[in-house]
């Protein structure tokens, strides 16, 4: 095996900044990768997740760390170790993610990363933090220099992420055609597209389990493909993800299965996935919820969606399907409990003892633009008004 080091000495570290200051400490984690110390790895990518990659923002490290990252995974250097190889793909899927956000304002990010900004001050760093990021147009130049950075390297990503596709483990797979997935979205992408595409199917033809053809397919549905013959598959977590294709929004087969699947199986579907799809920036439920509500304006229709939703969730969940499923529920904004749907959701809520809890101020919200308190107490009084109301 060549000295994967020198990458690591051609880069002008000492030119870049992340996210906690200059960045020194960068290359020695990232040497820490050609070791087998599995401490030194969990903080390699630990500082590459926080430093490097800051919740989502990148900084001008970030590049450079994702070109190092691509020569030695090209090198086969991973390979020993699924969970190397995991771990590093699992990075690079997150740094696509980056020019994706911005993939419609190109010539915005050129126009700021063109502000003259002195990149290297010779002062301490609390005096270069506040020359940075204190002034607005030097932090929107820096920002807009790292964006631009992560898009250059794509090409290196997309050839990581093909080669990734052809490797042993199913979850190797999935993260390398989420991956591409992103990449095929972006302008200078879609000269990958046909090739991306052709690879993805042919890994949800060739899927080791139902598991990985669901992930498979829902990359498929991000870029826009025709999946709606994987409806029909046998498999409900297929059946799925196939609905959740956003080409499929006005298609009422998918959306019957999107309901379906809900109600036959709503406590079941966070656990469905070896390993959660890429997708999913939360619990699968949540995607599933997100989709319905965005394609069903009538809440009867959701209404025994809502039910198992408010006899499985938690309270910190409210943001992502409860509260939403409220005012869906109570759409007029008045909290008057007219339909037996309406008073049938409120009420599996108020059997949900896991729901109330008075500090949690998101449920508040999402209560008051219903019309409602949240306050159990005083829901289980308007139940019991609708009852004698004959609701």
């Amino acid at each position: 095996m060549p000295d994967r080091t020198i990458e690591l000495e051609a880069i002008p570290w000492e030119r870049l900044w992340h996210a906690y200051g200059r960045v020194a400490d960068t290359p020695v984690h990232l040497r820490a990768l050609l070791t087998e110390d599995t401490q030194a790895w969990q903080s390699t990518f630990s500082h590459l997740h926080s430093a490097i990659l800051h919740q989502g923002t990148p900084c001008l490290a970030t590049a450079p760390c994702v070109a190092v990252l691509i020569d030695w995974l090209l090198a086969g250097y991973f390979d020993p170790v699924v969970e190397h190889q995991i771990r590093v793909l699992r990075f690079l899927l997150d740094v696509t993610e980056v020019p994706l956000i911005w993939r419609d304002d190109l010539l915005q990010l050129w126009e700021l990363a063109m502000i003259d900004v002195d990149l290297i001050p010779d002062d301490g760093y609390d005096e270069v933090k506040e020359h940075l990021f204190g002034e607005k147009a030097s932090h929107e130049a820096l920002y807009a220099r790292s964006v631009l950075g992560c898009l250059d390297v794509m090409p290196g990503v997309q050839m990581a992420m093909e080669r990734s596709l052809d490797g042993d483990d199913p979850h190797v797979r999935v993260i390398a055609s989420s991956g591409l997935a992103n990449i095929v979205r972006l302008p200078d992408g879609l000269q990958y597209r046909e090739g991306a595409v052709a690879r993805i199917r042919d890994c949800a033809e060739t899927a080791i389990d139902s598991n990985e053809r669901a992930i498979q397919v829902l990359a498929l549905g991000t870029i826009g493909m025709e999946v709606s013959d994987y409806l029909d598959d046998p498999a409900v977590p297929v059946r799925l993800c196939a609905a959740l294709a956003p080409n499929l929004a006005d298609h009422e087969r998918a959306t019957g299965v999107l309901i379906e699947s809900m109600e036959r199986h709503g406590a079941e579907i966070d656990g469905w996935f070896k390993y959660r799809p890429p997708q999913f920036a939360g619990w699968p439920r949540f995607a599933v919820v997100a989709a319905l509500l965005e394609r069903v304006s009538d809440f009867e229709r959701l209404a025994g969606v809502a039910i198992v939703i408010a006899r499985i969730s938690h309270a910190n969940h409210v943001d992502h399907d409860w509260g939403p499923l409220l005012c869906a529920a109570f759409i007029e904004g008045d909290g008057q409990v007219r339909t037996r749907s309406q008073y049938r959701y409120l009420d599996a809520l108020v059997n949900n003892e896991s729901l109330w809890n008075p500090r949690l101020g998101n449920a508040h919200r999402w209560f008051h633009q219903a019309g409602l308190v949240y306050d159990r107490e005083d829901c289980q009084r308007r139940l019991a008004a609708a009852r004698d109301d004959h609701v």
